[in-house]
């Protein structure tokens, strides 16, 4: 392939994510996130406010929800969702300014959007009341601007204070998402989790390693006293730690950013055909090398603000 297909392939590529983490069409009804933001806006309205990198973590979310449902509904009746550290459903890029959709919303739309799938029950665990509260708003708007109804909770609790054994019980399989900020999550929580007929995608901050590694918070995260000086040793042990728990086929992608690097974890069980879903997250990960400059002017281009493609691949010499 030419460097300028190359160039044209992933601008097409990213395009096309993004304009759906913004905006999705369903039939005659368009759900903005700016306009569900405008909708519900009031003073008690709090957003996360992420630089350009959150977009790569939300596409790996985007890419695994529709995956994930595609697949698992043809062997399951009776499927939950959990996300353990929901913001507010929205996420303000703050190079633009702009909102597009966070891990819970996406949690709704992708597979709605993709296959008219909904999970039989949604969990969204905010443990900041003002996130909390317009997540709720949001969600409130969107199901009433698609005249579509399913259950939901949201807990305003730790993540580590929640029996999930109480909610999990109650299905067949889940979808669970730990995207932390840090390392909240303790690995005796997480471990809790992993028992049960679940896949996993987590969130590994690994450059906060340095910072934290020598925590009591860190050891709880590693769920071991002892720990590694290199992070790679962390890595691996992390992730041995999750295949102990029965998910044998875990994927590890590393993402990196001009400011930031964490690593996206996919943990499955192995099933006879070898969790053939993980193949589409093998297939992201050339995408997710982009550079911050590059993927802030796809970005922009999608808001109209930013070059076209030719711009694109004339600026990148492609």
């Amino acid at each position: 392939m030419s460097g300028k297909s190359k160039g044209k392939d992933t601008y097409k590529w990213w395009k096309e994510k993004i304009e759906l983490l913004s905006s999705i069409k369903f039939d005659n009804t368009t759900i903005s996130a700016d306009e569900i933001y405008n909708s519900i806006l009031t003073q008690s309205s709090e957003l996360y406010e992420k630089g350009v990198w959150t977009i790569k973590k939300l596409v790996a979310i985007q890419c695994y929800a529709d995956v994930y449902t595609r697949i698992i509904r043809k062997h399951f009746k009776t499927i939950f969702y959990f996300d353990l550290f929901s913001g507010s459903g929205l996420v303000r890029l703050k190079d633009i300014k702009r909102c597009v959709f966070g891990s819970a919303l996406l949690s709704i739309l992708i597979p709605y959007y993709y296959s008219r799938f909904l999970f039989n029950k949604y969990y969204f665990v905010e443990i900041n009341k003002r996130y909390a509260s317009t997540l709720n708003e949001a969600i409130e708007e969107l199901k009433h601007r698609l005249n579509i109804d399913f259950e939901y909770e949201i807990i305003p609790k730790d993540m580590n204070e929640i029996n999930y054994s109480d909610y999990m019980k109650e299905c067949q399989h889940s979808l669970v998402v730990i995207d932390p900020e840090g390392f909240e999550p303790r690995w005796q929580t997480v471990s809790k989790i992993l028992e049960h007929e679940c896949d996993a995608m987590f969130t590994f901050m690994t450059s906060g390693v340095p910072r934290a590694k020598n925590t009591n918070a860190f050891k709880a995260f590693l769920g071991d006293e002892s720990i590694p000086e290199n992070i790679d040793e962390i890595m691996e042990r992390y992730t041995e730690k999750i295949k102990s728990m029965g998910k044998e086929m875990t994927e590890n992608i590393e993402v990196s950013s001009t400011h930031i690097r964490y690593n996206v974890i996919f943990a499955v069980k192995r099933t006879g055909r070898n969790s053939p879903w993980l193949k589409a997250i093998n297939d992201i990960k050339k995408y997710l090398k982009i550079d911050d400059e590059d993927l802030l002017n796809i970005v922009k281009n999608v808001f109209n603000m930013g070059p076209s493609l030719d711009q694109y691949l004339n600026n990148n010499n492609c």
